[in-house]
């Protein structure tokens, strides 16, 4: 009996260990990461490339006019009138809602920088009916083009100045080869960002 009684302390202590571990990785990522989403209409062959269209002018502005991760919250109404501007020039008639929160998130790998699966702080883009297939990026620090591919060399010092140095050797390890302890605290927080988080969303005023 004391024995298994040892057994569960000790396993508890390292499960509490494994969950303040996640939850300060995770935190420190979402706080210093904005994503972009954005969802089509339907999976239209004509909506899915409105969506894209709709991706690109919103990227090309927000690569303009951010140099702090805090200014990407302000724009929810530019962002909205960018997308309708766009809808419209398509001759759509849709309506575009805009959304500020925390969203979880797949496990998604852009070049170098692999981000584990967990609530990331994101805008989210919903275009008529919402319910094509989506889009999602790294908005902040922007780590993609207008053509939604990666720029990984140009975000990455971003990325080290601001993330800790445990978050950030986490997300780029895999690119240097290296399987251990990296990879297994990797593969913790994943689990992690699978379980826990539930979203928190703020729409634009129009």
């Amino acid at each position: 009996m004391k024995k298994l009684f040892t057994l569960t302390l000790a396993g508890l202590v390292v499960f509490l260990f494994l969950v303040g571990y996640s939850t300060k990785v995770n935190s420190d990522l979402s706080q210093n990461i904005v994503r972009l989403h954005v969802i089509a209409n339907s999976d239209s062959v004509d909506d899915q490339t409105l969506k894209l269209k709709v991706r690109d002018a919103i990227l090309a502005h927000s690569q303009k006019e951010f140099t702090k991760k805090d200014e990407v919250s302000t724009q929810l109404d530019i962002y909205k009138e960018i997308a309708e501007k766009v809808i419209r020039e398509n001759g759509y008639d849709y309506k575009a809602e805009v959304e500020y929160g925390n969203f979880s998130f797949p496990t998604k790998e852009y070049e170098n920088i692999r981000l584990p699966a967990g609530n990331y702080d994101a805008v989210r883009v919903k275009i008529g009916k919402a319910e094509g297939k989506n889009w999602w990026c790294v908005m902040f620090p922007p780590l993609c083009f207008v053509d939604g591919t990666a720029k990984t060399a140009q975000a990455e010092e971003k990325l080290r100045s601001t993330l800790d140095k445990e978050s950030y050797d986490i997300i780029t390890a895999h690119s240097k080869g290296e399987n251990s302890p990296f990879e297994i605290r990797f593969k913790i927080l994943e689990v992690y960002g699978k379980l826990s988080g539930k979203d928190k969303v703020y729409t634009a005023s129009k």
